[in-house]
This record gives structure tokens, C-alpha cells and sequence, in this order.
């Protein structure tokens, strides 16, 4: 069975422990990116305000996790 290591950050600090997990594991990872801009105190708010309105956002993977066998 092989591990994919699927990870989401905004700013970047999510992105170096997901790598590092994926490391330790020696497993594949791969970032989920938001379409949206989200960096920045008003865009940070504005992801929040979202979040609590439960809108989706548009993203990109570079790998499917369903073809990871």
C-alpha cells in the first residue's frame, strides 16, 4: 500500500510539515492549491468569512489520490 501525504497551506508553514511527514513516511505528497488569493490579514479574512458561509472555492492537485495504489 503506498501513502499519499495530501496537505493545504495558505501561507506555508502547513506546507513544511507536510513535506516533512511525508519524508518520514517516505510517501508521496501533494499540495492542494486554492485558486482564490488567500495571502494577506484582508484576504485572510475574507477565507474566514467564507469558511463560516461554507462557500466552496475552486482548487488543484497535482496528483488523484484514487490513482495512488
Amino acid at each position: 500500500m503506498k501513502t499519499l501525504v495530501v496537505y493545504y497551506s495558505r501561507t506555508g508553514t502547513t506546507k513544511t510539515v507536510g513535506k516533512a511527514i511525508a519524508k518520514e513516511l517516505k510517501a508521496d505528497s501533494d499540495e492542494i492549491i486554492d485558486l482564490k488569493n488567500r495571502l494577506g490579514p484582508v484576504n485572510y479574512i475574507i477565507a474566514g468569512k467564507d469558511a463560516t458561509l461554507r462557500k466552496l472555492t475552486k482548487i488543484k492537485v497535482k496528483r488523484n489520490p484514487k490513482a495512488t495504489t
